[in-house]
């Protein structure tokens, strides 16, 4: 029954379901939505629900219809990439180094850390209409395009060796 199964949803959940699904019992709006149960077993698992209603000629539902699916995986993968994410992003911030990133096909930089803005002295609406090719003296751009060749081709980190950077 909807009672039986209502009962599972977790407590902070249950306002927004029971909200959607009187919209739905009683206007006949559908609605998608996510939200939290506790199996009897004790299981918290994440679902995803689908539903409309069926409606008779006088405007008055019938009954509902929906889907409900387990994404339970689903939500603990996205909150592995987000706590890696964060991960990722916190040591790229601290870093005492100053470290960019580019893109491979344009080299133009899409990212940097605070670090490097001190280093190089440029603001980062500055930075973000360069290239790497801007932080390095012309005459070492070969060299840089070089190292950057043998880094695609072998799929694996090369040594760049040592490189003359341009300041503003």
């Amino acid at each position: 029954s909807f009672g039986a199964f209502f009962g599972l949803v977790v407590q902070e959940d249950r306002k927004r379901v029971m909200t959607a699904m009187k919209a739905a019992r009683l206007k006949g709006d559908s609605f998608h939505m996510e939200y939290c149960i506790i199996t009897p077993e004790g299981v918290k698992k994440y679902l995803e629900e689908y539903g409309h209603s069926e409606m008779d000629k006088q405007g008055r539902v019938l009954r509902l219809f929906g889907t409900v699916q387990d994404i339970s995986r689903r939500k603990h993968t996205e909150k592995a990439l987000s706590d890696a994410d964060k991960n990722y992003r916190n040591l790229f911030e601290t870093s005492p180094l100053p470290s960019y990133i580019f893109c491979l096909a344009d080299f133009r930089i899409l990212d940097m850390n605070e670090r490097a803005l001190r280093q190089y002295g440029y603001s980062r609406k500055e930075m973000l209409q360069m290239t790497i090719k801007q932080l390095r003296p012309s005459g070492e751009v070969p060299k840089l395009l070089t190292a950057l060749k043998k880094e695609e081709r072998r799929n694996e980190p090369v040594s760049f060796g040592v490189f003359t950077h341009c300041h503003k």
